[in-house]
């Protein structure tokens, strides 16, 4: 019996030092704590009180956690916060004394809760950014960046660091983008709109005064012509002389009075597609030119052209414009050269007409753009002004572009597409007229 006794009697003494022991390892964890030699918390859970310590002890870490412009925190792996900074505090309008221990969700507006767990999950296995709303203290709501990354913490393993980014200055700057994109929009809309009722304004207005003005010009052609047969005789010298030049005026006139309507007409008309050989249609148009050409010596050189969909009715015209300024700006070579083809310009096919002729200096090519505009004399070279003004209407209905690149006295290519599939990039001109 006194062998059983003396047993028990060590066995609690055994136990007593042990929980002595642990004790004093307790009293100085928490002496630890109070004195900040430890980052730990206390945070009661289902299992009991669990006290959370930091494995990164040193001072440098909350120094730069407090400086930091964005709200940091730590958190256990169920999204407790064990720690946090003051701006993480400043942001929700809670002292940072109160966020310690709270669940994260309690910060997070009411319909991003739902997601925080799956967040989380995440987050312990992989760097995470999501955009996701604070809900403030005084109820305003604060969007936000949260940048999520596992660390190690004594006792549970692994927690969370969060970085929380204030978005109110991008979102609002946002919002501010699509306010102006908005008004930009609804701007570019009235502006076409205008441009748009302009453009009819301007071509009505345009066929108004060109037909209303062949009246009376067809007078006054017909009534000088009269006059000049019915009295030439008794006309002085001087008097014929005016009397032709008025002729002359008046026929110059009605020419440009029916380019007008013409370019009005076409500004007007609709597109009628179907597949067109573009080479037939060349042939076509040098066979129309055939009977002024009978004194010329024209080198002609047709390259491989596309079957392509286009108004054949109106790239007839195109090409009757582009091919009779070629045969008149080569009027004076004796051996003139015209050549029609295709090429490819940055992987896209370009139509082209090229000449040897007067050409034009680059430097004067704005003028091209203009009806009526002209970068020869009338004397040197007839015509109206209004051709490639045509040929530039019809082609921009076709989806598609002209531009020019010439020499003085070394020729000028005109390069062209009647697709919008065709369009290049490459440096151009939009071409209108050198008649």
């Amino acid at each position: 019996m006194p062998s059983t006794k003396n047993r028990s009697e060590r066995q609690r003494r055994t136990e007593l030092k042990r929980l002595r022991t642990r004790l004093a390892e307790s009293e100085a964890t928490m002496q630890a704590i109070r004195s900040g030699d430890v980052d730990a918390i206390v945070v009661e859970g289902p299992k009991g009180s669990r006290i959370f310590t930091l494995q990164s002890p040193e001072e440098p870490y909350r120094l730069l956690a407090e400086r930091m412009n964005e709200g940091a925190a730590t958190l256990t792996a169920e999204a407790t916060i064990l720690f946090c900074n003051q701006r993480l505090a400043e942001m929700v309008g809670v002292p940072a004394e109160r966020l310690l221990g709270s669940a994260l969700q309690t910060i997070l507006h009411t319909e991003e809760r739902s997601g925080l767990e799956e967040l989380v999950r995440l987050a312990l296995n992989r760097d995470v950014r999501a955009e996701r709303r604070f809900l403030r203290s005084d109820g305003t709501i604060l969007p936000v960046q949260l940048s999520l990354s596992r660390i190690p913490i004594e006792e549970s393993g692994h927690g969370i660091c969060m970085v929380a980014t204030d978005l109110t200055e991008q979102k609002r700057a946002q919002d501010e983008v699509r306010r102006l994109n908005a008004g930009l929009k609804q701007q570019v809309a009235l502006r076409t709109t205008e441009l748009e009722s302009a453009n009819q304004e301007l071509e009505a207005f345009t066929y108004a005064v060109a037909h209303d003005l062949r009246a009376p010009l067809r007078h006054i052609h017909g009534f000088s012509d009269l006059l000049q047969h019915d009295s030439e005789s008794v006309l002085s010298a001087d008097g014929r002389h005016s009397l032709d030049c008025i002729l002359t005026g008046s026929l110059r006139m009605e020419k440009l009075l029916e380019a007008l309507l013409n370019l009005s007409r076409f500004g007007r008309q609709s597109v009628q597609r179907s597949q067109v050989d573009l080479k037939e249609l060349v042939r076509e148009v040098m066979e129309d030119l055939a009977p002024d050409l009978k004194n010329r010596q024209i080198d002609w050189k047709v390259g491989d052209l596309p079957v392509t969909r286009c108004d054949p009715a109106l790239m007839k015209i195109v090409f009757a414009n582009l091919l009779s300024n070629a045969v008149k700006f080569t009027r004076l070579r004796a051996a003139a050269t015209i050549e029609i083809g295709q090429t490819m310009m940055e992987g896209a096919p370009v139509l082209f007409v090229r000449d040897n002729g007067a050409g034009f200096d680059m430097r004067y090519a704005s003028k091209l753009f203009g009806v009526f505009q002209r970068l020869h004399s009338a004397e040197d070279f007839e015509g109206t002004g209004v051709g490639l003004a045509t040929v530039q209407r019809i082609l921009q209905k076709h989806g598609g572009r002209i531009w020019a690149e010439a020499e003085p006295d070394k020729g000028a290519t005109f390069y062209f597409t009647c697709d919008a599939a065709e369009t290049t990039t490459g440096p151009r001109l939009a071409v209108a007229e050198v008649v």
